[in-house]
């Protein structure tokens, strides 16, 4: 979906609900009894991958603050410039790749280290299957060896 414009905080979380969005732009004060910083809490408990840049005419320290603690990405005044806005929206979006990546490698991590100990746990008994198996092989094929080889032919 290339986005979608609600008239205030439920519908604005209906669509998302029925179409999860990556970017949120909510206003601090939206029409109706829900207000902008409700809508973040609300889609980021369902969503968190969705990004949120809030505006407001209305800014003080707290609202930015709750506005952050909630999981806006960034909290700006109107009147907004639309340059300082793309340059918001593109460190949101470079911000969580650099934390989407940062996961991922987190999760190798663990998945590498778990892999590690268990190798290290069956090493001995690793070591004796590898053990046997060579041997087996190898005695295979000396009597392979030893065996006459089939008449190779066209039929």
């Amino acid at each position: 979906m290339l986005g979608s414009l609600a008239a205030g905080a439920l519908v604005a979380s209906s669509l998302v609900r029925r179409q999860p969005h990556t970017l949120g732009i909510p206003d601090l004060k939206m029409p109706g009894v829900v207000l902008g910083l409700d809508l973040v809490r609300d889609i980021n408990h369902g969503w968190p991958e969705t990004l949120f840049l809030v505006i407001t005419a209305h800014g003080t320290v707290e609202t930015a603050v709750e506005a952050m603690r909630l999981g806006a990405h960034d909290y700006l005044a109107k009147p907004v410039d639309l340059e300082m806005l793309g340059h918001q929206v593109r460190k949101a979006f470079e911000h969580h790749h650099r934390e989407s990546l940062h996961a991922l490698l987190a999760i190798e991590r663990v998945v590498t280290d778990q892999q590690n100990h268990r190798m290290e746990r069956a090493q001995p008994e690793s070591h004796a299957s590898l053990r046997r198996n060579v041997n087996a092989a190898l005695s295979a094929a000396a009597v392979d060896r030893r065996a006459p080889a089939p008449a190779r032919g066209l039929r």
